[in-house]
């Protein structure tokens, strides 16, 4: 098993605004039990939306061993935050400081990811896998939830991104784990 990370937006409107998604917690379920599957640990920003809400789901189903929370370096606030929210295992980023470096090298941590909509943040980091991929060699597989999305992304950033892959049911993504890891 391999590990994996998960981008989204931070205000939790975005999804009701924005996706397909009626069912809030029954759709973060369905996508923790595949991933709990499939995957050995989650890496997270422990900030606040729907992507602490997967990592919060996900920690429930699989337990604290295979939770990370990711953060700048010396934001000790942020690991108080995480360890308030129910996680014990976090991960400063050392090499680099700042939200800035987090955003722009968070895709790095692992070479799978879950996108679960779209917010400047997310795709910031989605793009920012582009470079730690060409410069690094660091690639990331992203694995899209087209019902958390408006649209998908414009052919120039897929073709700049390179292995991503769209999804519409926790079945499908189910699939494409299986075929894929």
């Amino acid at each position: 098993m391999s590990d994996f990370l998960v981008l989204g937006p931070s205000d939790h409107t975005k999804i009701e605004r924005f996706s397909d998604i009626k069912e809030y917690q029954t759709w973060l379920d369905e996508l923790t039990t595949v991933c709990a599957k499939h995957f050995e640990r989650l890496f997270f920003i422990p900030d606040h939306g729907v992507y602490v809400d997967f990592a919060k789901a996900f920690l429930a189903k699989a337990g604290p061993k295979r939770v990370v929370a990711v953060l700048p370096y010396r934001q000790t606030w942020l690991i108080d935050r995480a360890h308030k929210l129910g996680f014990s295992e976090t991960k400063e980023l050392n090499e680099g400081s700042g939200w800035t470096y987090l955003n722009t090298h968070f895709a790095g941590m692992a070479p799978y990811g879950l996108f679960l909509g779209y917010s400047s943040g997310s795709i910031l980091e989605l793009c920012s896998s582009k470079y730690l991929r060409v410069f690094e060699n660091n690639p990331t597989t992203f694995f899209i939830d087209s019902r958390a999305i408006s649209a998908t992304l414009p052919a120039e950033i897929e073709e700049d991104l390179a292995d991503i892959t769209y999804f519409d049911s926790a079945s499908k993504l189910d699939e494409l784990l299986h075929d894929r890891l």
